[in-house]
C-alpha cells in the first residue's frame, strides 16, 4: 500500500509541475537523418516510456548516449505544427547525469522533426543557423 501511496504522490507531483511522460505522442518514434556526419547522430530514438537512444549512424547496433526525456510543455500552433519543449536527462557512463533543454517541432504531417537544444534553458526559436539545430525525419 505505501509503494502505491508513494507512486500516486510522485504522479500527481509531476502533472502538477506542468511534466508529462512521453507515452503515445507523435515525438516517441525513431528519427533518422543520414546526412549527418561523425560530429552529430543519425538515429535518435525516443522512446514513449520516456526514455531515448541516440546513435552515431543508422547502421549502429549500440547507442552512443543514452537517457531520459520528460515533455515540460505541449502545444499546437495556427499552421498544425506541434511543438514541445523538453527536458533530456543524459546518463554519462561514470552514472554522472547532465541536462538539456529542447524546443522542438513536428511538422510535414508528422514526418519532420527540427529542434535547438542548449545546457541551461530553452531558447526562444529554433534557428537552423544555430550549431545545435537539427533536422530528422520519421523512420518508416
Amino acid at each position: 500500500m505505501r509503494f502505491f501511496n508513494s507512486t500516486i504522490i510522485v504522479l500527481v507531483l509531476l502533472f502538477s509541475r506542468g511534466i508529462t511522460l512521453a507515452g503515445d505522442e507523435e515525438i516517441s518514434a525513431t528519427w533518422i537523418n543520414t546526412d549527418y556526419n561523425h560530429f552529430t547522430f543519425q538515429k535518435r530514438v525516443f522512446n514513449p516510456d520516456g526514455k531515448f537512444r541516440f546513435y552515431r549512424y543508422e547502421s549502429s547496433l549500440s547507442p552512443e548516449i543514452e537517457g531520459t526525456y520528460s515533455i515540460i510543455e505541449k502545444w499546437t500552433d495556427s499552421e498544425k505544427i506541434l511543438w514541445y519543449k523538453l527536458k533530456a536527462t543524459v546518463i554519462k557512463k561514470g552514472k554522472s547525469t547532465e541536462d538539456y533543454y529542447y524546443l522542438s517541432k513536428i511538422s510535414d504531417s508528422g514526418k519532420k522533426l527540427e529542434f535547438v537544444f542548449h545546457a541551461s534553458d530553452y531558447l526562444k526559436v529554433i534557428n537552423p543557423d544555430k550549431p545545435t539545430y537539427r533536422v530528422y525525419y520519421r523512420h518508416r
